[in-house]
């Protein structure tokens, strides 16, 4: 049986849930519990969403997984400490680690994608190109 965890930072976006329903259907095709999926946390707990519906959660560090699966905020914003340490350490007791959408930008932050010292994968602003106005099509 492969463990996976769904890891849901506070205010996570629901649709963090939508890739969980890939495992349940392979277990139905199979018609067995290949997939262990786990909701967990840094701490465990209860965790609020980003409309404030809370989810029982298991702590994370206290089992290890196959797959590590970072769920997404509905937005860009600084993950918690506690968070990116738990994700510095992940890559040594999880086969794998991936992300849900922007959930991207907090692996970028916790530097598991080993980007270089001061890029900061979160100043997507920064990055943007600028917005184009509606007398201006760019083109």
């Amino acid at each position: 049986m492969l463990r996976v965890a769904l890891l849901v930072p506070d205010g996570f976006a629901t649709f963090s849930f939508a890739p969980l329903a890939a495992f349940e259907a392979a277990n139905l095709v199979l018609g067995e519990r290949f997939y262990d999926v786990h909701v967990t946390s840094v701490a465990g707990g209860r965790v609020a969403n980003s409309f404030g519906m809370e989810v029982d959660t298991e702590c994370v560090e206290d089992s290890v997984f196959d797959t590590l699966l970072v769920g997404s905020p509905p937005d860009v914003h600084p993950p918690s400490q506690q968070l990116l340490s738990f994700l510095r350490g992940a890559p040594t007791n999880t086969r794998r680690v991936a992300s849900i959408c922007i959930g991207a930008f907090i692996l970028g932050r916790s530097r598991i994608a080993r980007r270089p010292p001061g890029d900061d994968p979160l100043d997507v602003r920064r990055r943007a190109p600028a917005p184009i106005s509606q007398g201006n099509s760019g083109g």
